[in-house]
């Protein structure tokens, strides 16, 4: 994204202003002086207390505070920071109407002009319940503490006077930086002006993909350290000016502005499916890895759709079937499989042939608060359009909204597992305010389908020691020892002896590292749940040093089984996820992952509707179950109920002890399955 680009979408109320120490320069304070940074602080309480100048501030802080009192620092530190005079551009940077503004600051001076601009600016500090900070008002979140809120308690709560390292170990594992990270992702554009390595580690808190490194623009001033400009190009563009020369180029971009608000709204969370132009070749290793390790490639994908080319499995007769259900004038068409049996790939297909007939399509994975929003943009589009989610039980309330407000040219393809789709079609059908929904289910394969499995292996010499046996015999083992599905096929194909032992090799040598178990099977059961697990969501999970450890070491042995090179982390295929953890992980291991990403959950659960969803999906009996060996399944899941019942979350919701009670009644403990049937009748009905 080039500079001016940028400019228009912040002009436009679509980018996010970070404001480092940088950002106050040109400021003076009560006392007529500029407003020191934190390395000059420190210096000035080191120099009161006697101490060396390389004393850290927090040291220099607390010797202040035996030397002087608590009651002196407050004082020093409000007549330091609380600004008496802007500099002009200041006023001129409050006229931007930001998304969102987070700073490290302590000082008013983002406040201050706010309101010489004529507008109100509400400071939000760390303390505030982030699961009900203002929606609509301007807001400004200080990292670091505020000065207007600085007494006795928040001095040592919530001011942070200390180094930047410190800070940021404090900051990373907080829901704030999970807030913080969903909004860079969903947002247009991102400035960080005058930031400083004083300010944060970046490096710890954001995540470097392409998509992030495009919309992020760094003001740094005029002569940054070697360091900072290293440190800042892996996640945005170098700008070197100070806050005053970008209030200019401010000034520019408003003569040639032109507002975009009655345009098509911008989609980030929700993606247009796009056709592909260029032919691409499709190699044996490229079908070979799709089939065995579910490597998808978006250009064979591409093409494979376009020709004959083997690749994807075209399911004619279901795709015809979803077409000839709009055609007869329904707008909600579903498909439901068990895991592994072809569902995102079919959806492929959808996407494809819908976009052949001239409908825009609309694909949702993930349910946010940019998505939800993004949603009921969706409907408002003059064209032809396809929604497609997958996953549906986790979109009711949209799925009412389409049926009460859509245009008779919006249509809606859902999909889900199952076992889910038989327990919420009949509420569905309610919501939709339909007496009936037509929905295919596209477990079993047809006789031709069942030969292009047959004619892959054969081309690609997959049959190992059936090789030899007759066309015929191939396509009755397909059919009966693999109940002719997709999933069966493939798991037959795993338990080989030669990719079995391949796979039992890899896991040894994933476990011999803490960060790689961990990160690698918590992708594998949040894909088993059917959970998303982009780069932010793992960030959150494990932090940014550990993802972006295994997703820069090209040779890790995740990288095997998990797709890290793009925005959305993919476990490269379902059904290898769910035989590593049903045939080859350590149950003890898994609850273990299990246990931290449930608490890890219910902490960002707060500040999140994704986490609160996901949260909720870690609850539930079905699922823990799913994702747990055969052997030990009945006491590892007993193990992960007891842990989780303290949590808050847990305690008050009658949902978790009926899940709870569920358990207890598979393991045969009919006295606690009692007392908790109990207690979820006397929690509903409350």
């Amino acid at each position: 994204m080039k500079f001016k680009e940028a400019l228009d979408l912040a002009l436009n109320g679509e980018a996010i202003l970070f404001a480092g120490s940088g950002y106050s320069l040109g400021a003076t304070n009560i006392n007529n002086k500029p407003i020191k940074r934190s390395d000059e602080l420190a210096k000035y309480f080191s120099h009161k207390c006697k101490l060396p100048n390389n004393t850290s501030l927090e040291d220099a802080a607390e010797c202040f505070i035996d030397e002087f009192g608590v009651d002196n620092l407050i004082e020093e530190i409000q007549n330091e920071f609380s600004i008496k005079n802007l500099a002009p551009f200041h006023k001129n940077l409050a006229i931007i109407p930001w998304k969102r503004i987070y700073t490290t600051n302590y000082d008013n001076v983002l406040e201050l002009s706010w309101s010489k601009a004529g507008r109100k600016l509400t400071p939000i500090t760390l303390s505030s319940d982030i699961y009900k900070i203002p929606k609509k008002e301007n807001i400004c979140i200080h990292l670091n503490g505020f000065i207007d809120k600085l007494d006795r308690d928040t001095i040592h709560t919530e001011l942070k006077l200390t180094e930047s390292s410190y800070l940021t170990a404090s900051l990373i594992d907080s829901e704030w930086m999970a807030l913080f990270r969903s909004e860079i992702k969903h947002a247009n554009a991102v400035f960080f002006l005058g930031y400083s390595l004083y300010d944060f580690d970046i490096k710890k808190v954001l995540f470097d993909t392409a998509e992030l490194k495009d919309k992020c623009f760094f003001i740094v001033g005029n002569n940054p350290d070697t360091i900072t400009e290293k440190r800042v190009e892996k996640y945005g563009t170098l700008a070197k000016k100070t806050v005053e020369s970008f209030s200019k180029d401010v000034d520019s971009a408003y003569k040639t502005f032109k507002p975009s608000r009655h345009g098509e709204p911008t989609f980030l969370s929700i993606k247009e499916f796009k056709l592909g132009v260029n032919p691409v070749p499709i190699t044996d290793q490229d079908f070979i890895n799709l089939l065995l390790y579910g490597d998808v490639k978006r250009d064979p994908l591409l093409e494979s759709l376009r020709t004959e080319k083997r690749y994807l499995l075209k399911r004619k007769s279901y795709t015809e079937k979803v077409f000839n259900f709009f055609d007869k004038g329904h707008h909600i068409c579903l498909v439901s499989s068990e895991l592994g049996n072809g569902k995102s790939m079919f959806l492929e297909n959808i996407n494809y042939e819908a976009v052949k007939k001239n409908f825009r399509v609309f694909n949702i994975r993930e349910r946010n608060e940019e998505s939800v929003a993004e949603f009921g943009n969706l409907l408002k589009l003059a064209d032809k359009i396809l929604i497609t989610i997958d996953g549906y039980q986790d979109w009711l309330d949209e799925i009412k909204l389409f049926s009460l407000t859509s245009t008779q040219d919006k249509y809606l393809f859902l999909t889900a597992r199952n076992a889910l789709h038989d327990v919420l079609y009949d509420d569905l059908i309610k919501i939709a305010g339909e007496d009936y929904l037509p929905e295919i289910q596209i477990d079993n394969l047809n006789d031709d389908e069942i030969s292009w499995f047959v004619d892959g292996f054969n081309e690609f010499g997959l049959w190992g020691d059936k090789a030899s046996i007759s066309q015929h015999q191939k396509n009755q083992y397909l059919k009966t020892d693999c109940q002719g599905q997709i999933h069966s096929i493939l798991l037959k194909f795993l338990n080989s002896p030669d990719i079995s032992s391949r796979l039992k090799n890899l896991y040894k040598k994933i476990i011999d590292n803490p960060m790689y178990y961990e990160v690698t099977l918590s992708v594998f059961i949040l894909t088993t749940l059917e959970q998303g697990t982009a780069v932010d969501t793992l960030v959150d999970l494990w932090g940014s040093e550990n993802i972006s450890k295994i997703r820069s070491n090209k040779k890790s042995p995740p990288r095997e089984v998990i797709n890290f090179d793009s925005h959305d982390i993919r476990v490269k295929s379902s059904v290898v996820s769910e035989y590593f953890l049903r045939n080859i992980a350590d149950i003890s291991l898994i609850v273990k992952v299990l246990l931290k990403i449930s608490n890890r959950v219910h902490e960002l659960s707060r500040c999140s509707i994704r986490y609160k969803t996901m949260f909720r999906n870690l609850m539930k009996f079905s699922n823990i179950q799913r994702v747990l060996p055969e052997e030990g399944r009945k006491a590892g899941i007993m193990k992960y109920y007891e842990t989780i019942k303290t949590l808050p979350m847990c305690r008050t919701n009658p949902l978790f002890w009926l899940q709870y009670a569920i358990a207890a009644i598979v393991v045969k403990d009919l006295y606690r399955a009692e007392k908790y049937v109990n207690r979820h009748a006397i929690m509903t009905h409350q």
